[in-house]
């Protein structure tokens, strides 16, 4: 389905597409692409590689990254946009340098952004907060906010603000069935 939905986007608003994933699963994605619809997908394994691609050819649109190089990507135009595709997204949930580094690379770079995990996505509310701040900077840009909202919170014996019972609980829910395309794994088999 992720192919499916970044071509769709780049044939509706002609933006290339970055599918960014960890570094060993670059081949897979890809020989998924050329069985998907024979289309080239150029692996961009040095950071001024893609740059170097465009110019070479400009009918090139599909790049995959790792996120190492992701982050490290520079010398765009201003006004130049990607759909950008994260695989292995809950790997974005926590507060690491990694997750900020791209999260600041989506915001400058991304028309659209499209996350893909198989992994659970919420060990507590701050790595909601993350992953639907990379989805909506603009509408997600107060994590205490966002945690008063949907948490009840109490000092543990050191001073800590700690998380406890959830609230609100069917509006945070609604907020991941706006946002989540839910396979399982006996729809694929």
């Amino acid at each position: 389905p992720a192919l499916v939905y970044a071509r769709i986007y780049h044939m509706i608003y002609n933006h290339p597409v970055i599918y960014v994933t960890p570094a060993n699963l670059m081949n897979q994605w890809q020989e998924e692409g050329k069985t998907f619809d024979g289309q080239d997908i150029v692996i961009v394994d040095k950071i001024r590689d893609m740059k170097k691609i465009q110019k070479m050819n400009p009918t090139c649109c599909y790049f995959i990254v790792s996120f190492d190089i992701f982050c490290k990507l520079t010398n765009f135009e201003e006004d130049e946009k990607f759909i950008i595709v994260v695989d292995e997204a809950h790997t974005l949930r926590n507060d690491g340098i990694t997750s900020v580094k791209v999260q600041n690379m989506m915001e400058t770079i991304s028309a659209y952004r499209l996350l893909l995990t198989a992994t659970p996505l919420i060990n507590n509310g701050s790595e909601a907060f993350n992953l639907l701040k990379i989805l909506f900077p603009d509408d997600f840009n107060n994590r205490d906010e966002f945690l008063n909202y949907f948490f009840e919170q109490e000092k543990d014996i050191f001073g800590h603000t700690k998380l406890t019972n959830m609230k609100n609980i069917p509006t945070f829910f609604k907020l991941f069935d706006i946002v989540c395309i839910k396979a399982y794994k006996s729809d694929a088999l």
